[in-house]
């Protein structure tokens, strides 16, 4: 069952600026973390009522909604696979509603990647006795008895030493506690123990905040975008720490004005244009002739793939339908070729430095591109940190 991890992605005590949006009150908060431990052991519907609880108690708040989403998508991971569209489309709802109410709310944005398809890379798979200590540890923790959670974690650690999760649970007990210490050195251990769990590096910076490291807690944080780059949280807390250093970054929002729907059946392709583009044509709009032009290699190149009898892999694409998008606004300094949107001229900026890989990467990353981007790593140490210090931009 994937419960687990996902509950580790997302338990650490919120910042108190967050906890009243998110709950409204301690009594919610309290149901909440329940609930929570009602789903680490699988019973769902009585997790999903004390939800509902708790929606008529905050009604504002993201929490309830955002923990009922969790539920569901966790309910959706052991479903028959008639009922997993169902419960996914509810997830999908209340994760929704959770953001309308609260954009920053973790779990909801987790949620909402999980649902898009962005799974992480393949989740570690502990022992069965470690699994069930876990859970078991989980359950103590969302009841607030973080003695016996710990023993349980440590039970899960001696089981499996190599589940990461299980150490970042025992910090996340002393963080609770609001023991510093404690909590950094196990977080470092499961950050350790699994370098591409980028909660471990995200709970550490968060540690090392209340411990007065600050360069520490941003080396964690750039270490929590390194593992998975389309994850919100690190993103956010990392943006706090540049614009309280003199150094904000700006998010590149890029908003996509194509898409291409591939049949691998009869290997033909449908491209779909922007609303924003109806009434332009490509020679008087450089922004929809870039994004033809991006449409236009994506098909073609899923076509010539799809004729060799293989699939065109993600990243190559990705980066070759930029490549063909950006070569549309050379204009040899002519403004007419120039794109008119932010992101585009940001992007063109970025192609012009010899610096598209780290972008799409960076700023467009999909689990897709794991094996790729794994590889740039090893090939170009701390690339990605120095192209965000360079270009001070995030997604």
């Amino acid at each position: 069952m994937a419960v687990c991890s996902l509950q580790a992605a997302v338990a650490a005590v919120p910042p108190e600026q967050a906890a009243s949006a998110l709950f409204g009150s301690g009594q919610v908060e309290t149901m909440v973390s329940e609930a929570h431990g009602l789903t680490a052991q699988g019973r769902f519907q009585e997790a999903a009522g004390r939800l509902e609880q708790a929606r008529k108690l905050a009604p504002q708040a993201s929490g309830p909604l955002s923990a009922l989403a969790h539920t569901l998508y966790s309910a959706s991971l052991d479903a028959d696979s008639a009922d997993v569209a169902k419960l996914r489309a509810q997830a999908e709802s209340y994760a929704r509603a959770a953001l309308e109410r609260f954009d920053g709310d973790p779990l909801a944005q987790e949620i909402l990647r999980r649902l898009a398809g962005d799974n992480e890379r393949s989740s570690y798979q502990p022992s069965r006795e470690a699994a069930q200590a876990f859970v078991e540890g989980e359950v103590f923790f969302h009841k607030r008895k973080m003695d016996e959670a710990r023993a349980k974690y440590r039970e899960a650690q001696r089981a499996d030493p190599g589940y990461a999760s299980a150490w970042l649970m025992e910090g996340d007990t002393y963080f609770v506690e609001k023991n510093w210490v404690a909590a950094e050195l196990l977080f470092r251990k499961a950050a350790e123990t699994d370098p591409l769990h980028p909660q471990a590096w995200r709970f550490l910076a968060d540690a090392l905040i209340h411990l007065g490291d600050r360069r520490g807690a941003e080396n964690a944080l750039y270490k929590a975008i390194e593992a998975v780059p389309n994850q919100r949280q690190g993103w956010e807390r990392l943006a706090v720490l540049a614009a309280a250093g003199g150094r904000p970054l700006a998010a590149l929002n890029l908003k996509r004005g194509a898409s291409v729907d591939f049949d691998e059946k009869n290997g033909k392709s449908e491209l779909t244009l922007s609303s924003e583009f109806s009434g332009t044509t490509a020679s008087s709009d450089a922004d929809h002739a870039i994004w033809l032009a991006y449409a236009f290699k994506q098909a073609n190149m899923r076509s010539a793939a799809h004729k060799a009898g293989r699939k065109a892999r993600p990243f190559e694409l990705e980066l070759a339908s930029w490549k063909a998008a950006l070569a549309m606004a050379e204009g040899g300094g002519d403004q007419a070729k120039m794109p008119l949107r932010p992101e585009l001229r940001k992007l063109k900026a970025i192609h012009d430095a010899g610096q598209l890989e780290a972008a799409i990467f960076t700023l467009m990353f999909s689990e897709a591109y794991r094996s790729e981007f794994e590889a740039w790593k090893n090939a170009n140490p701390g690339a990605q940190r120095r192209f965000i210090e360079q270009f001070r931009l995030m997604p």
